[in-house]
């Protein structure tokens, strides 16, 4: 699929990047992907629908066609794991918390620290947003190019977001400084 693809590329850029600076572990990273959980049923119900599983981006192989058939492989496991759990676990929990509990406790978790004091259960986040299968345009201008943006969170330094159009891929990160000092080599 488009996302082994993106999910390939990405880790291929991790494991250069990492290599470059004598950092590859020897275990392969994890990023943390949102799957779609929407079905025909959810049609009627605004905003995502997403849960999240966790991937192997299989930075401890070099050949990048065997890295893309075992980030296949890794990304069926992770979405079949995902739908043992309960396709909507992550949503029933939040739909079932009070708003100001749910921002309260995410609140407190930051500003303690705790959050610190813990190993990341991944390295990135990976999301796809797909874009319009058409051309975009407003007022007559063609949209030509888009990219996502997405927030850092505790532990966790690096966030892709690809988005897509009718002829495009974009592959755009946000990454915390200490976390990854050059981000211009990784662009490139």
């Amino acid at each position: 699929t488009i996302n082994d693809v993106v999910l390939t590329i990405v880790s291929g850029a991790l494991r250069k990047y990492l290599v470059s600076k004598d950092e590859l572990p020897e275990d392969s990273l994890v990023a943390a992907v949102p799957i779609d959980v929407r079905t025909k049923d959810d049609a009627h119900i605004n905003g995502n629908r997403i849960n999240i599983t966790n991937v192997s981006l299989r930075t401890d192989i070099v050949d990048p066609i065997e890295r893309l058939k075992a980030v296949h492989r890794e990304a069926v496991a992770g979405k079949a794991y995902a739908n043992t759990l309960g396709k909507n676990i992550l949503i029933d929990v939040l739909d079932n918390l009070h708003g100001g509990v749910v921002a309260w406790g995410i609140h407190a978790a930051v500003d303690s620290g705790i959050l610190d004091k813990f190993p990341p259960a991944n390295n990135t986040i990976v999301t796809n947003v797909p874009g319009a299968p058409v051309p975009l345009y407003l007022c007559g201008a063609k949209l030509i190019d888009s990219f996502g943006m997405g927030p850092l969170i505790p532990n966790t330094g690096l966030f892709h977001t690809i988005s897509s159009t009718y002829d495009f891929v974009t592959i755009a990160f946000t990454a915390d400084r200490q976390k990854m000092e050059d981000p211009d080599f990784y662009v490139q």
